[in-house]
C-alpha cells in the first residue's frame, strides 16, 4: 500500500507537469515564460529515463542519472527566478537591472562559498564511500537555500514597496517560494535523520509538489497572454493624437498643392 501510494503521487506530480506545460503552450503564455516553459519540458522528458532506470537499472546507476538531471534543474530554476523578478520589476526598468545584477552576483558568491565550506568542512570526514553522494546532498540543500532566499527577497521587496503583479505571477512566485522552503527543509531532514526520515518525506516531499503543481495549474488555467498590439487602422486615437495626426495630414496636403501647381 506504501509503495502503491508513493509511486501515485509520482506519477500524479509527472502528470500535473506535463498539463502544466500544456496550458503554457494552449495560453501562449510560453513566450512570456520561456524558462518556465523549459524547465517543466525538461520535467517531463527526464521521466522517462528515469522509469526505466529505476525499473531495470540498478540503485547506482538510477542514483547517478538522477543527480546528473538534477543539476540541470538548478540551473533551471534559477533562471525561472530571474525570469520572476524580470516579469515583476518590468515597469522600473533601471531597478529590474540592478536586482537582477545584484541577485545573480550575490548567489554567485554564496555558491561558491557553499562549495568551499562543504569541500573544507566536515564532508571530508565523512565515509570516503558515502562522499561524494554526502555533498551532493548539501549541495542541494544549500542551492535550494539560496532560490529560497531570492524568492523571499523578491516576495518582501514586492510587498515593502507595495507593487501590484498579475494574479498568475503572484501564484507562480508563491509557489516557487513554498516549493523551495519545503526542499530545504526536506533535505535537511534526510541529510540529519538519514534512512529513518525517508519513510515520512517520500511521501510528504512528492505530496507537497502534487499540491503546488495543482495550484499552478489551476492559476494557468484563468490566465491567458494578452492580444497583440491592433494594427494601425483598429487602434484608438486619443483627441491629442487624432489632433496631431489631422495637423499633419493638412501639411502633407499643402505640400503636395504647392508642388502641383
Amino acid at each position: 500500500m506504501y509503495a502503491f501510494f508513493q509511486w501515485g503521487l509520482w506519477v500524479a506530480g509527472a502528470g500535473l507537469q506535463a498539463l502544466i506545460l500544456w496550458r503554457l503552450v494552449r495560453s501562449r503564455l510560453f513566450r512570456q515564460y520561456p524558462f518556465l516553459t523549459a524547465y517543466f519540458t525538461w520535467q517531463v522528458i527526464r521521466v522517462g529515463p528515469l522509469m526505466f532506470a529505476y525499473r531495470y537499472l540498478s540503485v547506482r546507476t538510477y542514483s547517478w542519472l538522477w543527480w546528473s538531471l538534477e543539476v540541470v534543474s538548478w540551473a533551471l530554476i534559477f533562471l525561472v527566478i530571474l525570469e520572476l523578478y524580470d516579469h515583476s520589476l518590468r515597469e522600473y526598468q533601471g531597478l529590474r537591472r540592478i536586482c537582477r545584477l545584484f541577485v545573480s552576483r550575490a548567489s554567485l558568491l554564496i555558491m561558491l562559498f557553499v562549495c568551499g565550506s562543504i569541500v573544507w568542512g566536515s564532508v571530508v570526514e565523512a565515509d570516503p564511500r558515502q562522499w561524494i553522494n554526502t555533498w551532493l546532498f548539501l549541495m542541494q540543500r544549500s542551492i535550494r537555500l539560496v532560490h529560497t532566499g531570492m524568492l523571499l527577497g523578491l516576495v518582501a521587496f514586492l510587498a515593502w514597496f507595495q507593487i501590484h503583479t498579475s494574479a498568475l505571477l503572484r501564484y507562480l512566485t508563491l509557489g516557487w517560494l513554498a516549493d523551495r522552503a519545503a526542499g530545504v527543509a526536506g533535505t535537511a531532514l534526510r541529510y540529519h535523520f538519514g534512512p529513518a526520515a525517508y519513510p515520512v518525506l517520500t511521501i510528504a516531499m512528492p505530496l507537497c509538489a502534487v499540491v503546488i503543481l495543482g495550484g499552478w495549474y489551476w492559476a494557468l488555467s484563468r490566465s491567458y497572454a494578452p492580444a497583440e498590439t491592433r494594427a494601425w487602422p483598429a487602434r484608438e486615437l486619443t483627441p491629442v493624437q487624432a489632433d496631431l495626426l489631422m495637423r499633419r495630414l493638412e501639411l502633407i496636403e499643402a505640400t503636395l498643392g504647392r508642388a502641383y501647381h
